[in-house]
């Protein structure tokens, strides 16, 4: 929850780093730099956190909160670079931001793979509970995750992709009727 507040109050501290008249106008590559490294600080502290927990296994409802979390602060991170690049600064006559908003492609990749991972922890909990008890033993959480097994579901970066796509394909089939 602190970490929510820090995201929400970066928005005012950058918008009045954008606007201040004291000095030179910050520069627009500078202040992009800043956002990318602040949302890798996010993404980091995010998967630190949710990389410490077994996400597969049971149906911990706690578990299930700290993706949802980590998925909010993913999000409200990219809504404050798209809130400032595309709301505020673009119509600030003293400084405006050219060209279009900046996005956090890191951090909104992230915040998507977790709410597939909620998505996927969602079916089979659903699955489980239409299921009757001689069709749950076909589909108990240990195979149908075995899959994810040696994928590290909560790092997401450009070249673990494929390897997530496959897994989610795998569990895919294996949930089939």
């Amino acid at each position: 929850q602190q970490v929510l507040e820090v995201v929400d109050a970066s928005l005012d501290t950058l918008d009045e780093l954008w606007k201040q008249e004291d000095h030179s106008s910050y520069p627009q590559a500078r202040m992009e730099h800043l956002f990318h490294i602040i949302g890798a600080a996010l993404s980091r502290y995010v998967q630190k956190q949710l990389s410490q927990l077994d996400i597969w296994v049971g149906s911990n409802a706690q578990t299930k909160e700290k993706i949802r979390i980590g998925a909010t602060i993913c999000e409200r991170w990219t809504n404050v670079c798209s809130q400032l690049t595309d709301t505020y600064w673009k119509r600030f006559d003293l400084h405006p931001w050219k060209g279009d908003k900046y996005v956090p492609q890191q951090v909104e990749k992230l915040s998507e793979r977790l709410n597939e991972i909620l998505r996927i922890r969602l079916i089979y909990d659903q699955l489980s509970r239409l299921l009757s008890p001689g069709e749950r033993q076909f589909i108990d959480a240990q195979s149908a995750f075995k899959p994810f097994e040696n994928v590290k579901a909560v790092h997401y970066n450009p070249f673990t992709q494929p390897i997530w796509q496959s897994a989610v394909n795998q569990f895919s089939k294996i949930i089939e009727p």
